[in-house]
């Protein structure tokens, strides 16, 4: 397990190989990272694609469905991304709408490794599906699925003239990453409890992506009070660029010292029609001082239009539609990131920090 000090010390080097690039100095850069945030309708799937060419699919959306959510992933994947094989799938935790196609897309394409946060020996959450899902989950994985645990880092590809880049595991099985030595986070006086959510939403895998000067924060489904944990006393994972608003926008995380802390640019909520999004997240991503953008793959048809965020920021406006996905191109000198529904559609540029 490698020290959370490394992402300190990637954050620095970024900044080195920026420099560099000031003087004239090659530093290698090729292709831009990519990031997909699939419409798996208020479920979760995002696709990494690194600068080496790697792919890292984090969740992989409802079972079912005609194989809908399959059918987005395994396109986005092959003929939008131009992967013909997928090297890291990352199950974040065990509720439905973020392992339901593991098996059909192993029989589609290859599969490099599997990660998850331990297969628990029983699920009453939902019992009679996670019997039913675990047992592909197994004829998938062989049995052979890594166990991530806060400090592990995936093992990508780094290119050896390029920038830094690293992908960490900063929390699972509601444990967090811990960084000693460092000033505490004065926004923390501010930090109120909830009850304890002994849910697997709380269990769920957050990660770290670095690349050079770009910060992205996954956090799958954790909930109010370990994201307090991964900001309190000490802020180990903020400021960052990108933020992917964690549980679908669900108020029941997303509490401001956390929003604070992480102070995004930048803000994608993988909301349904009628899942996620609530009202007072929306309300707290839009108080942010820093951010300049929220995204949404869809409105919440539950709520009026005006406590959604602007027209222009949501990728599948029309309830009656879907499919559209919103993807995230980080330059490759990590100075800036463009945002587009699709590939080309209302691109809006970003300076990285």
């Amino acid at each position: 397990m490698k020290s959370i000090v490394l992402i300190r010390l990637i954050r620095c080097a970024g900044r080195l190989f920026l420099g560099l690039s000031l003087l004239g100095v090659s530093t290698g850069w090729g292709r831009p990272l990519e990031i997909y945030f699939i419409d798996v309708l208020g479920g979760a799937a995002v696709l990494i694609v690194t600068p080496q060419g790697e792919s890292v699919l984090i969740d992989s959306g409802w079972p079912g469905e005609e194989d809908r959510d399959l059918n987005r992933i395994h396109d986005t994947l092959v003929t939008k991304a131009g992967c013909s094989k997928l090297d890291y799938l990352i199950t974040t935790h065990w509720h439905r709408d973020h392992y339901g196609n593991v098996l059909p897309l192993s029989r589609r394409v290859p599969i490099g490794v599997f990660y998850d946060r331990g297969i628990p020996d029983s699920f009453e959450e939902d019992a009679t599906f996670f019997r039913r899902m675990i047992e592909e989950y197994q004829q998938a994985t062989g049995g052979r699925s890594k166990v991530l645990r806060p400090g592990d880092f995936v093992d990508l590809k780094q290119d050896p003239d390029g920038l830094p880049l690293s992908l960490v595991c900063v929390a699972a099985n509601r444990q967090v990453i811990r960084l000693q030595g460092a000033e505490e986070n004065p926004a923390c006086e501010r930090a109120e409890p909830q009850a304890e959510d002994f849910s697997d939403n709380a269990r769920s895998i957050a990660l770290l992506l670095s690349y050079g000067d770009f910060q992205f924060f996954s956090g799958g489904d954790i909930t109010w009070n370990i994201e307090t944990r991964l900001v309190c006393p000490v802020n180990t994972v903020g400021p960052v660029d990108l933020y992917m608003v964690n549980h679908h926008g669900a108020d029941s995380s997303n509490n401001p010292v956390f929003l604070r802390s992480l102070d995004p640019i930048a803000a994608v909520m993988c909301n349904g029609p009628a899942k996620g999004g609530s009202p007072a997240t929306i309300q707290r991503l839009k108080d942010l001082p820093g951010l300049q953008a929220l995204y949404q793959l869809h409105w919440n048809i539950q709520i009026p239009k005006e406590q959604n965020t602007a027209a222009g920021f949501i990728a599948n406006p029309d309830p009656q539609t879907s499919g559209q996905y919103i993807m995230a191109s980080v330059a490759p000198d990590t100075k800036s990131f463009v945002v587009t529904f699709g590939k080309d559609t209302n691109p809006r540029t970003f300076l990285c920090r």
